[in-house]
């Protein structure tokens, strides 16, 4: 190496020798036993010669970069003893032509030691400035917007929860916790809602017979079994139409079909039965739920939910007087009963 003159054209010929020239041999002739370099990178540490050189060996192995240095200042003070300080910047642009061009700027602080045969390196630290810090701000403005968005993260995360919270709050006060079916005060309104969309339809209220005896003989939490089952069964049958809980075990379906096709509610009724039946098997007692219904046209009997409902309230009500199960409503010749 040829003799420099002074330790800031040391600190420039070292960095020439390392970012253009990648001469890593030259390196390490000019580097003292004492050395250490602490880098940008969070692995880029060496605390001694032997790490060092093992750090060197590496890079000059997988390095495939060269850069010129376009603009660059240095600073030296003489720290006394052959001791000298240097700090500066440089900026540099990756010496290519046939893809992305790498530019970057550092800064370094670099510590030398002048003895008879030329300037020796102790010590190197390099970093990179934020380009997010103003000149007038003391904290990088990147560490206001990771706080901020933290606390945007965590604003969307209680927002969810709440969001959460409502939907279940608003499933609740629409739906019934046991069977998940529409409670009355919904069901009343989605009713309404259909009568007037459409032109007839079919209201029928039915029970399961979950009697005070089944509770006091299975226990309650089997009277809850049976009456999501039940539920499951109205589900299966009527999937297309309004289903809801009165309470207890009652429940009413409004089917889309009217009077003109009875065939319909005949045939609906049958499947019931034998889905009802086929979803009993799973609760293991040991005597059947009986199932019993009222049904009522709209309009030919109402024209508003609480009428047609009163109807098929009556319907069911002459249907239990003498019979446990079936369905009955009100026809032209009086009530009829379907097996």
């Amino acid at each position: 190496m040829e003799k420099i003159s002074n330790a800031e054209a040391f600190c420039r010929w070292i960095w020439y020798t390392y970012l253009n020239k990648k001469n890593y041999r030259a390196l390490k002739e000019i580097v003292d036993d004492s050395i250490s370099v602490i880098g940008t990178g969070e692995h880029e540490i060496s605390r001694t010669l032997e790490e060092f050189a093992a750090q060197m060996e590496k890079e000059e192995l997988n390095r495939r970069e060269s850069f010129f240095v376009e603009d660059d200042w240095y600073q030296t003070r003489d720290l006394g003893n052959h001791l000298f300080l240097v700090i500066g910047q440089g900026k540099c642009r990756e010496d290519a032509e046939d893809r992305i061009i790498y530019e970057f700027a550092f800064r370094f602080t670099m510590l030398v030691i002048q003895d008879p045969d030329g300037y020796r390196l102790l010590h190197v630290h390099q970093s990179v400035a934020d380009s997010a810090q103003d000149s007038d701000e003391f904290f990088p403005r990147r560490l206001v917007e990771q706080s901020n968005q933290i606390l945007q993260e965590r604003i969307e995360e209680k927002t969810k929860e709440l969001e959460a919270a409502h939907k279940q709050a608003l499933f609740y006060a629409r739906f019934d916790p046991l069977t998940k079916l529409m409670n009355r005060q919904f069901l009343e309104e989605k009713i309404s809602s259909r009568m007037l969309e459409q032109p007839y339809g079919t209201m029928l209220i039915m029970d399961t017979d979950v009697s005070k005896e089944i509770n006091g003989v299975y226990g309650h939490a089997v009277g809850d079994r049976i009456l999501q089952a039940f539920s499951k069964s109205l589900k299966n049958v009527f999937c297309n139409d309004l289903i809801g809980r009165l309470g207890g075990d009652e429940f009413i379906v409004y089917a889309s079909f009217g009077i003109e096709h009875q065939e319909l509610l005949e045939q609906r009724w049958r499947q019931l039965k034998e889905e009802w039946e086929e979803n009993q098997k799973d609760i293991k007692m040991d005597v059947p739920v009986n199932l019993s219904a009222g049904a009522a046209f709209y309009p030919k009997y109402g024209d508003d939910f609480s009428s047609v409902l009163d109807h098929a309230h009556k319907a069911h009500y002459y249907l239990k007087k003498c019979e446990k199960e079936g369905i009955c409503y009100y026809g032209q010749d009086g009530f009829v009963k379907i097996l």
